[in-house]
């Protein structure tokens, strides 16, 4: 096995409208409270190249995959390789539009070649990196982290958080089992990382840039395991982790918990 990893910030500058709440009533974000990356991490087995690409993003819509497809392709047809290419965001409700949601703006077409630009240059740098490595993973269990934000109450109602005074009759499945992985190189040393979970990144609402709690756990974890970490998000569906203001420092008191059990 081979495995390649790069990294670039993707932060655009506060002015650009937010994807995810409807709430936000389209306005412009007003700052920047974390960086957001692109990250690349290429693997090789028995001739078989994958390349994911995991954006600080709420998701790509149709114009901006073309945009990205097109670089990626000029650049994996110069390097004489033929990857599977995945494109995948982490999925916070704090960046910029980059699928169009009702009622949460419209794309912004300079940051999309931006994007596309910088997905070009890490894809290249990461496949450039390719040498050989081992790979370890591990479950960790989670239970408690997240909740399913449809609850059915007796009377049809429809609940979107935990409520203590009623009780459901029925509740939807959570993913309480996170899988950590590992690549080590030929010395033991860690290359990178990869944590795969699933809950909606969407603790933080105001008008700050952000990544939410997966940029904040990949940080922590790169600290603790000195190498840098991926988050690869899960089936989120109706999966949320606990909230109820709604802030940063409601999301960095979740990942205090996520890393202790982590």
């Amino acid at each position: 096995m081979k495995a390649g990893y790069a990294c670039a910030e993707i932060t655009p500058e506060s002015g650009l409208r937010l994807n995810g709440f409807v709430s936000r009533c389209q306005r412009p974000s007003t700052g920047i409270d974390d960086p957001l990356c692109l990250q690349a991490l290429a693997v090789e087995q028995d001739d078989i190249l994958v390349l994911l690409l995991v954006f600080d993003l709420l998701g790509l819509g149709p114009e901006i995959t073309r945009q990205i497809e097109k670089a990626l392709s000029d650049v994996t047809a110069a390097l004489g390789l033929r990857p599977q290419i995945q494109l995948l965001c982490t999925h916070t409700h704090s960046a910029p539009v980059t699928v169009t949601l009702l009622g949460c703006g419209s794309l912004d077409l300079p940051y999309g070649k931006f994007l596309s630009e910088r997905a070009a240059s890490v894809a290249s740098e990461a496949l450039s990196r390719l040498r050989p490595a081992t790979i370890r993973m591990t479950e960790i269990s989670l239970p408690g982290e997240s909740h399913n934000r449809r609850r059915i109450y007796a009377d049809g109602s429809v609940g979107m958080s935990p409520d203590s005074k009623r009780h459901p009759v029925r509740v939807g499945p959570t993913l309480d089992q996170a899988v950590l992985v590992r690549f080590d190189d030929e010395n033991g040393e860690g290359m990178a990382g990869f944590i795969h979970w699933a809950a909606h990144p969407v603790t933080v609402c105001s008008q700050q840039i952000s990544a939410d709690y997966p940029g904040e756990l990949c940080r922590r974890l790169s600290a603790q395991f000195e190498m840098p970490f991926v988050f690869l998000q899960g089936a989120a569906g109706n999966l949320n982790p606990p909230f109820r203001a709604m802030t940063r420092e409601e999301m960095l008191g979740n990942v205090d918990r996520l890393m202790a059990k982590l």
